[in-house]
């Protein structure tokens, strides 16, 4: 089997976008019988536990990127700019002590399911690159009132979002 990335759920501090964060790549062939499983599940308790121990850390946050940036995502991936890291939260569920693991079972456009833990069953990302979260997966799952930035919005209905990611950023915002 090819090597898959497993995953979690991360949620900016500074926009409130919620993305997917590859934790590492497996080859899931590597883990057979049931010792192997036994090892699979060792693996992702593992992963869990060090985003437990440290539930912040600083990510590249799509959205963050694009604003600070000025261009879309999938643009500055084709560009020699720097990479942009903004405060992050790594995402449990239902009062659960450790985040969901997930496993990109797409070929081609990254498809997650839930592997490991509790959390939607399914993410779907948007259209964009960057790993946005569509949030229809959020349906159901205790997350209200998402406030991620629209990249076809005006400047007036992000300006909280915007004032708040150029100041972290020490970046003069651009004048409309």
């Amino acid at each position: 089997m090819a090597e898959r990335d497993v995953a979690t759920i991360v949620n900016c501090l500074f926009c409130d976008t919620y993305f997917v964060l590859a934790l590492k790549p497996l080859h899931l062939s590597d883990f057979k019988g049931e010792d192997g499983e036994q090892e699979k599940i060792k693996c992702f308790e593992g992963l869990q536990k060090g985003c437990q121990e440290e539930p912040y850390s600083y990510q590249r946050c799509p959205t963050c990127t694009e604003i600070i940036l000025q261009s879309t995502f999938e643009d500055w991936l084709k560009s020699d700019k720097e990479c942009v890291l903004t405060l992050a939260k790594y995402i449990a569920w239902g009062g659960e002590q450790y985040v969901p693991i997930y496993l990109n079972v797409g070929n081609g456009k990254a498809k997650w399911q839930l592997i490991h833990g509790v959390g939607p069953k399914e993410i779907k990302q948007d259209d964009a690159k960057g790993g946005k979260i569509d949030k229809e997966c959020f349906v159901n799952c205790g997350v209200e009132n998402l406030k991620a930035y629209e990249p076809k919005a005006s400047h007036q209905e992000h300006k909280y979002i915007w004032s708040t990611v150029m100041t972290a950023a020490k970046v003069t915002p651009i004048e409309d």
